[in-house]
């Protein structure tokens, strides 16, 4: 497994990886019982690279001749809906719109690229953001912003992509989550998770990772909790999973769970995925 998402109800947990083919299976399972809903396989050397937040619809990367494609395809009927050229995808908050990223000039991740927004129902353009250093780009929960990272990071207004604030970096960005109540971005740069406030692009609060046998670890995973006080997070070597206090940068408390690299949270904070060996579910007590 590589990567899990909650639907919004918590209920339902969708998680993406390899299958008996030589390419990804996307299993849903109801999160209560862990009981098997759902098992898709998508194709030979097809990867899942997102799942829309109604969990109706997956972005598939196909490779072609020449390049790349991503296909749209229906959860429940393994359907495609539609198709269009490029590498990476990220669905829009409200599922209807997907962003699909594709080089303008060259092929390596540090060449320029352009991220085109498809009306997912009707299949029209919707618009282009042009020219981005871009490996990455991820929206605010309520689809006011958008952030786009490679080398530094760009917060962005998400309906006309005027770049808002431009965030450096001591290193790439490897990853980056919003706060639930919409008022932090989380980068994570190499071997810490920077805190910039959205609204006016202003440092918080530098979370240091864990040491590890060769000093320290990058990030590999991190999430807010519900109520935004607090990150949960992962690291590349460093079995389990740790909890930050986002007001003083400081951990209060961390789980063992040999080789966690991935993390999800239910909306309601009740649920906790964590991907390591294999898939497993905590559950909130207090």
């Amino acid at each position: 497994t590589r990567e899990v998402v909650f639907s919004k109800n918590g209920l339902q947990l969708l998680s993406i990886g390899n299958g008996s083919a030589i390419g990804d299976r996307l299993i849903q399972w109801d999160t209560g019982t862990g009981r098997l809903l759902k098992n898709i396989e998508v194709g030979y050397a097809n990867t899942i690279v997102d799942v829309s937040p109604d969990l109706r619809l997956m972005a598939v990367k196909a490779t072609k001749d020449v390049g790349y494609a991503i296909k749209v395809m229906d959860v429940s009927s393994g359907r495609m809906v539609r198709e269009w050229p490029g590498y990476h995808a990220v669905f829009s908050p409200d599922s209807k719109t997907v962003v699909i990223l594709r080089p303008t000039v060259g092929i390596r991740p540090e060449d320029e690229h352009e991220a085109v927004f498809w009306d997912v129902e009707s299949g029209n353009r919707l618009q282009t953001w042009w020219d981005l250093p871009v490996c990455c780009i991820l929206f605010s929960p309520y689809g006011h912003w958008a952030v786009t990272a490679h080398e530094g990071a760009a917060i962005r207004d998400a309906d006309t992509g005027e770049v808002m604030h431009r965030l450096p970096t001591d290193h790439c960005c490897s990853g980056a989550a919003f706060s639930p109540n919409g008022r932090w971005l989380a980068l994570m740069a190499d071997a810490k998770i920077e805190l910039w406030e959205l609204a006016t692009g202003r440092q918080g609060r530098s979370i240091e990772g864990a040491a590890g046998s060769g000093g320290a670890v990058r990030f590999s995973s991190a999430v807010f909790t519900p109520d935004s006080r607090y990150l949960i997070s992962v690291h590349d070597g460093v079995g389990g999973f740790r909890l930050w206090d986002t007001f003083t940068g400081q951990e209060v408390r961390k789980w063992p769970l040999p080789g966690a690299d991935h993390i999800a949270i239910s909306p309601d904070g009740r649920w906790l995925a964590v991907i390591a060996r294999d898939l497993t579910l905590w559950r909130r007590t207090d």
